[in-house]
């Protein structure tokens, strides 16, 4: 990530990055934020959203140990988290593989010579790649990119989705990723997260859900938290990366 934008991250969010001047042998933060500028907005949300966590729940914030790209995707490395900032960084980097990691346009996981990478269609053909077979994608399950996702996600999530939804075509990967984490388990384990809301609300995406019963809701309030942070970086319309004012959170 370029400099200026790191700095901008740092800058905002000292406590996430508290270890970034510490030796290599004691923290990899000492080599920066290793990805491209597209997930700046993706980080920006998922810091906001711990640093928030930790004021109001009066818990030590969580520090950064590691953040680069992994496998196409973001892997966001922690020391001390909780079962809500578990949930937050599950959904940031399962996002991950719907964002260009160089513009933040919507993008999909592709093969760039023997490299994975999560690009945007032209930024894939400007670099010569080639999509990703996503039938063989499982975590998460990455739909082909396509405009009318927010009209299918009920038909995608049946097990999950039993309320209203109302979800504009920008937020509708984000939509699809949040309710792919809620699917898998419930299906795994045979008793399902119930989506009583999913949409549009004060210029956000809101998300109003229920774990099954003897199951944390702490997880499920850290997606959520994700879920609303990540929308209002997001145009609703096109899913283009927008600036939001964040400093009140450094």
């Amino acid at each position: 990530m370029h400099r200026e934008l790191s700095m901008r991250l740092y800058e905002r969010y000292p406590g996430v990055f508290g270890q970034r001047d510490l030796p290599p042998s004691d923290s990899l933060m000492s080599f920066g934020i290793e990805c491209e500028d597209g997930w700046f907005s993706i980080l920006d949300a998922l810091c906001e959203v711990l640093t928030v966590h930790a004021v109001e729940a009066g818990t030590p914030l969580v520090e950064a140990v590691q953040i680069k790209e992994k496998y196409g995707g973001l892997s966001f490395c922690t020391r001390g988290h909780d079962r809500f900032e578990d949930g937050a960084i599950d959904l940031a980097e399962a996002f991950s593989n719907r964002v260009c990691e160089e513009t933040g346009a919507p993008g999909r996981p592709c093969r760039c010579g023997g490299w994975l990478r999560t690009l945007s269609p032209a930024e894939a053909a400007r670099q010569g790649c080639e999509p990703r077979d996503l039938s063989r994608w499982r975590a998460p399950r990455i739909p082909e990119l396509d405009t009318t996702l927010a009209q299918t996600l009920a038909q995608r999530h049946p097990l999950v989705m039993v309320g209203q939804l109302d979800v504009p075509p920008g937020w509708s990967d984000l939509a699809d990723t949040y309710l792919d984490l809620l699917t898998r388990p419930s299906e795994r384990h045979g008793a399902p997260y119930r989506v009583e809301f999913l949409g549009r609300e004060d210029g956000r995406l809101l998300a109003v859900a229920s774990p099954p019963m003897g199951r944390s809701l702490d997880d499920l309030c850290g997606l959520g938290a994700f879920l609303e942070a990540m929308s209002r970086r997001l145009d609703p319309d096109t899913g283009m990366p927008v600036a939001v004012g964040t400093d009140r959170c450094g």
